[in-house]
């Protein structure tokens, strides 16, 4: 076998990967509503009259959105760890910064735009819209 041939398999099951993949998402619902994500790509100059590319976007927005959610949290538990771990080893003339519940939301989110490096700035200019 050349190589030729077996970049043509590769080829052929890729293709063949996609289009089962893309066939799935005309039967599956995501999370994000397909009129939600069809305003935003209209909005951005986008249009398709393809579902599958429009569910496509929503799930890859509902993986982007999944993974800021689960760094937060993360964030959240560490610095909660941390606070119990100073209240049991500070004296009593020390006692550890007790942040509201809504400011360690937000720094926790903080925490998480940071961690995604260039997507960070995708999600500002969606917030800022």
């Amino acid at each position: 076998m050349n190589h030729n041939q077996q970049s043509n398999e590769v080829r052929h099951d890729d293709e063949s990967a996609l289009s089962d993949f893309l066939a799935s998402l005309a039967d599956y619902t995501p999370t994000i509503p397909d009129e939600l994500v069809e305003h935003y790509l209209a909005k951005s100059g986008f249009q398709c009259p393809d579902v599958r590319l429009t569910r496509l976007v929503a799930v890859a927005a509902q993986k982007f959105v999944s993974d800021i959610a689960i760094d937060a949290l993360q964030h959240c538990k560490a610095r909660q760890a941390t606070v119990v771990r100073d209240k049991k080893t500070s004296s009593k003339g020390n006692k550890p910064t007790n942040l509201g519940a809504g400011k360690r939301d937000r720094q926790g989110l903080k925490e998480s735009f940071s961690n995604q490096g260039d997507r960070k700035a995708v999600a500002c200019r969606v917030g800022d819209q």
